[in-house]
């Protein structure tokens, strides 16, 4: 008689023989029957029911999390106008891509600004989660994706895990459960409750709870309307010409080259009007920038209705005007150059005779030539330039000591001309007279060469005699000469015929105006401000417009 043996497969031995029987290693209810065999023949069998019960794995012991976030695919741009970028910022340029590529699903107007006890890093493209209950702040309409990694129990091999999330939207409704990662698109503004659930094998093993608070995004769907400018230019008399009401319209898109706008004065912001979404207000940031040095002007804020004057100068600027929604930068900016229409108009500078101070309060030199002193005057150098020719430092001589020695001297004032203008001058020239003789004796000639002392005379002036002992006689004196570029020196030549007229004496004031360096003024000077009044009518009458359209459309600017 034999015994045969049935579990997974069957085995037979010999009676009264021992079988050993390994049971599998997964826990469960097994069944075993043993069956007499008598000649090749099962004759009896009894069945036995085994039971076998295992330690459970705890496969959450000691798992962990190793990233709670949401992403989005990075899409770097970086506009530039004349080489320079128009933002440097790491924040702005990190921004997801457009949402209608399915390659790269992430919003294209995400702009990530602050986040409660996480963590922003805009060169990973992720907000991180940094603990359970933190709120991460995020605009509206912007997709992102739901992702988390968790570590289950390191010392089992067959713990696998996974993470799941849920969300309940500001409405309360409630979606999920997905296996990360998910993309999602916060389409409404408000707060989202987002959980993630790590498995490790079947079992829940942990969950996180935190907020996304998705702001009204003030940038959905804005763009420019309309932005208009008037320009400022002068007449032939150097008055303000205002008399061009045209609007012409900045450009919307950035080009290469930029586009150039030239005025002689400024030119004038008009109806700029950009949407914004519903219930968000708009605004504008102008930046000015000198093309030449590459030195920027602080920042400007425009407020809603806001008409500014760009002032033209002597170098080309940059300028930049950056629509708001909200406080928000939005939308493309409008670029251009603007650059002076007449740089070299003329324009009139001006210099005192009897200082050599020019109307911006600049002195030539300390030793500066006085045409006028109680004694004769002798001026030995002919100066310092531009004033006083190239020869030195102009030096006073008071000889009052040595007087009888002096039978005349030449006195010299030369000024540069910068441009090919009129230059004019004007002002009095005195004679004191303290003993009875000839004009002629006391004073030669007061004239204007062009070049130095010994070059062709452009002006004369003739004056007449002084009148008695102890008086002295004022001569005014005005003309204007067509000058081109170059040094004009005006000399007055004085003779004192006899020692005996040591108190004879003289003076010149008046002014010299023109194209004078270095004071020489530009067309567009840089240091106008303000507004050039060109629209003091239109701004009143827009104060008693009260129609709706009128409203709605300048209060979203």
């Amino acid at each position: 008689m034999a015994y045969s043996l049935v579990l997974v497969s069957s085995t037979t031995v010999a009676s009264c023989s021992v079988a050993n029987i390994t049971m599998p290693a997964t826990a469960g209810n097994y069944q075993i029957r043993i069956a007499a065999i008598c000649n090749g023949k099962e004759c009896n069998a009894m069945d036995y029911f085994i039971n076998t019960e295992c330690k459970p794995v705890d496969c959450c012991k000691g798992g962990k999390w190793t990233n709670k976030s949401l992403d989005w695919d990075i899409k770097i741009k970086v506009e530039q106008a004349e080489g320079t970028e128009l933002s440097n910022d790491p924040v702005k340029k990190s921004i997801p891509q457009n949402k209608k590529d399915k390659k790269t699903p992430a919003g294209a107007k995400i702009k990530p600004v602050d986040v409660s006890g996480g963590q922003l890093n805009p060169l990973s493209g992720s907000l991180k989660v940094a603990k359970c209950g933190d709120t991460l702040k995020i605009n509206e309409g912007n997709e992102f994706t739901f992702n988390a990694a968790y570590t289950c129990n390191a010392a089992l091999a067959n713990c696998t895990g996974k993470v799941i999330a849920k969300v309940k939207d500001p409405n309360g409704v409630t979606y999920g459960t997905w296996p990360l990662p998910h993309l999602f698109n916060f389409a409404t503004a408000g707060v989202y409750t987002v959980t993630y659930y790590t498995y490790c094998g079947e079992t829940v093993c942990d969950s996180c709870t935190f907020y996304v608070n998705a702001a009204k995004d003030c940038c959905k769907d804005s763009e420019w309307k309309k932005a208009q400018y008037q320009v400022t230019n002068k007449k032939p008399n150097g008055d303000w010409d205002k008399t061009d009401k045209t609007y012409y319209s900045l450009p919307f898109t950035i080009t290469s080259p930029i586009p150039v706008i030239k005025a002689d004065v400024a030119i004038d912001l008009e109806k700029l009007e950009f949407s914004c979404a519903q219930g968000c207000t708009s605004g504008f940031i102008l930046k000015r920038k000198n093309i030449t040095t590459g030195v920027e002007e602080t920042p400007e804020i425009i407020a809603v209705g806001g008409t500014p004057s760009l002032y033209a100068k002597a170098y080309p600027q940059l300028i930049t005007i950056i629509p708001t929604c909200g406080g928000i930068s939005c939308g493309k900016p409008i670029v251009f150059r603007l650059e002076c229409l007449n740089k070299d108009c003329c324009v009139s500078d001006t210099i005192v005779f009897s200082t050599g101070i020019s109307a911006n309060g600049t002195v030539a030199t300390g030793t500066e030539p006085q045409w006028y002193a109680p004694y004769p005057l002798k001026i030995l150098s002919p100066g310092i330039a531009p004033f006083f020719g190239s020869g030195g430092a102009a030096t006073i001589l008071q000889d009052v000591v040595d007087v009888d020695n002096i039978t005349s001297y030449t006195a010299s004032r030369n000024i540069t001309v910068s441009k090919n203008c009129n230059i004019s001058f004007s002002g009095k020239l005195g004679i004191a007279k303290y003993n009875l003789h000839t004009w002629g004796s006391l004073f030669k000639s007061f004239k204007l060469h062009k070049g130095s002392a010994a070059g062709p005379v452009v002006w004369t002036h003739v004056s007449g005699t002084p009148g008695t002992v102890g008086t002295y006689v004022t001569n005014n004196f005005n003309g204007t000469v067509a000058a081109t570029p170059g040094v004009y020196t005006f000399v007055f030549e004085y003779i004192r015929a006899s020692p005996s007229w040591k108190f004879n004496s003289m003076f010149v004031t008046g002014i010299i105006v023109g194209n004078i360096l270095p004071t020489s003024k530009d067309c567009c000077p840089s240091q106008n401000t303000g507004n050039t009044g060109i629209r003091e009518y239109n701004n009143l009458f827009r104060s008693f417009r009260k129609c709706k359209w009128f409203e709605f459309r300048y209060g979203h600017m």
